[in-house]
């Protein structure tokens, strides 16, 4: 566990500007002292998010399973760069974040830039309370997966815990794993140029 925490606090401040190329020497004996396969697995799941946030063209998403599940998710999409929610009615800040967009939803409804997509799982919310919510927030392109299905999505992106937001650029590539949503429009901007205003209202 203590390697594991070196790993993440290099990757965070004194590998941020390394090469591809340094971070895989740096990673590589570290993991090699790993003997649990789990903390193997949070290792990997490092380095690639640091190098997924440092491609200004976004990674491919892969070919697999959960890949071609998630490209299935977002193909009626393509075209816009899509935000993408993780969340559950059983999850407090979810829900306190979809509210909170709510106005922004509405104001930029069948926008041609941009989406908003939502996941979750029957397990984590409740079909009465999944279709009230749903209804009451006005949201659109909503997923409600099964549990076999909703495993395999979060473990494509290494989703731990929820709220968690990605985004995926108009050609279908993964820009960001962990997007900030609650700063939404200034943060938009990074993604979407034209929209760079709107952090400065």
């Amino acid at each position: 566990m203590i390697r594991l925490h070196r790993i993440a606090s290099a990757f965070k401040f004194e590998l941020r500007s390394a090469s591809a190329d340094t971070l895989m020497n740096y990673l590589g004996p570290i993991k090699e002292s790993l003997y649990n396969e789990f903390y193997r697995q949070q290792s990997d799941i490092l380095l690639n998010e640091t190098l997924r946030k440092r491609n200004e063209n976004g990674i491919e998403l892969p070919e697999s399973y959960a890949g071609a599940l998630f490209k299935k998710m977002i193909a009626p999409y393509a075209g816009k760069v899509v935000f993408v929610d993780f969340w559950a009615t059983t999850c407090g800040p979810c829900i306190s974040g979809i509210k909170q967009l709510h106005a922004t939803r509405l104001e930029y409804k069948n926008n041609a830039d941009f989406t908003f997509l939502f996941i979750t799982a029957k397990d984590e919310s409740p079909a009465r309370q999944y279709k009230s919510f749903v209804k009451k927030q006005e949201l659109t392109n909503t997923y409600y997966l099964d549990a076999d299905e909703y495993r395999y999505i979060r473990e494509l992106f290494g989703i731990n815990g929820i709220p968690r937001y990605i985004v995926i650029s108009k050609e279908g590539r993964v820009m960001n794993d962990d997007f900030e949503m609650h700063n939404f429009r200034y943060e938009i901007g990074k993604y979407l140029p034209q929209y760079d205003h709107l952090k400065n209202p």
